[in-house]
This record gives structure tokens, sequence and C-alpha cells, in this order.
């Protein structure tokens, strides 16, 4: 009879834990699925375009050829693939830049280049200076670029590499770490 109701009673917990479990499993909301994490897509695409980028006051600052650019939504910034600029300060052309790909905030007043950037001059300048890296931060407006990874400047003759560069070219300031020049003799 002891054994009839421990097995009673047994049998009892059972039934209460398995409809315990079934409106645990009846009243618990579903998970939420995860949030979509992947690259965003643009909002439209051109291929083989010319982009020109003006000044509140008209002016233009910053023209750009590429074989292909896509625009996202949200900040309105562009994404363009081996870009061919023209960086013009006060409507008169001042650097050129190349590089496989890069970032344009809307505005134009940052511009992120990735990859055999080649950041120069244009022929002509009394003072030519030619910036490589593999990525390279320029502000136009204000007239400055800044990288974080190896780089290599050109000036006349003199060769100067570094680990990183602030350059300000309105006071004609470059800040290079950790550089060599190397300045071949003259003959």
């Amino acid at each position: 009879m002891v054994e009839r109701r421990t097995l009673g009673v047994f049998v009892a917990l059972a039934a209460a834990a398995a409809l315990t479990q079934w409106l645990l499993w009846l009243f618990t909301p579903a998970p939420e699925p995860p949030p979509f994490v992947g690259p965003l897509r643009p909002e439209y695409s051109l291929d083989a375009f010319e982009l020109r980028v003006f000044k509140d006051d008209g002016l233009l600052s910053l023209r750009v050829e590429a074989p292909r650019m896509d625009r996202h939504g949200g900040d309105g910034h562009f994404l363009v693939r081996q870009p061919e600029m023209v960086i013009l300060r006060e409507g008169r052309p001042q650097w050129q830049a190349r590089a496989r790909d890069s970032r344009i905030e809307a505005n134009g007043d940052r511009l992120e280049l990735r990859g055999g950037v080649h950041f120069h001059s244009l022929p002509g300048d009394p003072r030519p200076l030619d910036i490589r890296t593999e990525h390279l931060l320029a502000f136009p407006e204000a007239q400055r670029a800044q990288t974080d990874t190896d780089v290599t400047v050109l000036q006349g003759r003199s060769i100067l590499r570094g680990s990183s560069l602030r350059a300000d070219f309105a006071t004609s300031r470059l800040q290079l770490d950790d550089f060599r020049l190397h300045s071949p003799p003259t003959r």
C-alpha cells in the first residue's frame, strides 16, 4: 500500500510538472528574430558618372569621376569605386586624388580614400607635393589630410617616409611620425 501511495504521488508530481511546462510554453512569447546584420543596400547606384559638390556659396569644391558610385540613405554618403578626384579651393583646382575606393560625405567636407591612395598637387604648383598611402582622410574645406598608416611624401627631390601623417595645407605644415628622409644628391 505504501508503494502504491508513493507511485501515486510520483505520477501526480509528474503530471503537475508536465502541466506547468505546457503552461509555460503556451504563455511565453516567441523570441524576436535577431536584427539584420549585413551590408546596407544603396538607395541608388550609378555607373560611369561625374559628381560635382558645391559649397553653400555656390562655388565648386569637389569633382569626382569614377566607374561606379553607390549612394546610401540616412546620412547620404557616397561609396565610390576607383575615384579620380579634383579638389578645388575658392573655385580653383588645388589637389588631385586617386584611390581604389572612397567614401564621400554628403556635403563633401570629409573624404575617406582607401587602397593605393595617390593624393597630389596639380602640375605647375611651385611647391609640388605628392602623398602615397593605403588610407587617407581628407578635409577639403579645412585644407587638412591625415593617415595613421605608412605614408610616403615626395616633395621636389626629397622622399619622406613615415608611419602616420597630419597635414595642414593652409599653413604648409606636415607632421610625420617615425619618419625617414631620403634626399638624393644633386649632380
